[in-house]
């Protein structure tokens, strides 16, 4: 497993509160598969119909249950033949391993509930929100995105990077159009010294630094 995002420790203990009462995955870890091949795997033909329903954008999904023990063993091969990276379920993924710490008697506390798909240029897209930058100059975040993207760029439409000064948009260079909205917001974080003493008297300085947050409004996707 990869994972790859600060998580806070309020919707940890929240998540770990619900699941030492019910002792139940309530949703499922998010999980890109980077094996090639798993979608095969799935053959509807194999496997039994349990539902299929519409969502409000109309959107259809159907529900299959694989219980063919090869199939099973072909699909936990290719899972486990390379890395998933964590979509979403940062706090459902270590809320899980430090339930499985601390209650190593339950059975089936060392799994947790995933939903795995392949990474598939054609069959997943993941549209990207804002992100706030910080802890880096404005000088060296332009350098870095100047070799991917078009700073500037007139046909531009879609990603743009927002300072406090202006809001420049951005074109990635292989790429004429793109369509979604984005944008990184490049804030200062604002820190405080402070001094600790330890036990033998010597005195320590250092600087705390809260993480700036864009404001409502101040960075949007479309």
């Amino acid at each position: 497993m990869l994972p790859h995002e600060h998580t806070t420790p309020k919707a940890r203990s929240d998540r770990l509160d619900l699941l030492r009462s019910t002792h139940a995955n309530l949703s499922p870890v998010w999980g890109l598969s980077l094996a090639s091949g798993l979608s095969k795997l799935l053959d509807p033909a194999a496997a039994t119909p349990l539902g299929q329903w519409q969502d409000g954008d109309g959107i259809a999904h159907e529900l299959w249950r694989v219980s063919d023990p090869d199939t099973i063993g072909r699909i936990i091969e290719s899972v486990s033949s390379a890395s998933v990276v964590i979509a979403d379920g940062h706090h459902r993924y270590e809320t899980c391993l430090a339930f499985a710490a601390e209650r190593p008697d339950l059975a089936g506390v060392n799994a947790t509930l995933c939903y795995v798909v392949e990474l598939a240029p054609d069959q997943l897209t993941v549209q990207p929100i804002h992100r706030l930058v910080r802890g880096v100059s404005l000088a060296d975040l332009e350098t870095a995105l100047a070799t991917e993207y078009e700073l500037d760029d007139d046909d531009a439409s879609g990603l743009a990077l927002v300072t406090p000064d202006a809001t420049r948009p951005l074109r990635r260079r292989d790429t004429a159009t793109t369509s979604t909205r984005s944008c990184c917001t490049v804030r200062s974080p604002t820190c405080r010294p402070s001094t600790s003493r330890s036990s033998t008297g010597s005195t320590t300085s250092s600087a705390r630094c809260d993480q700036a947050r864009p404001t409502r409004g101040s960075c949007c996707a479309r």
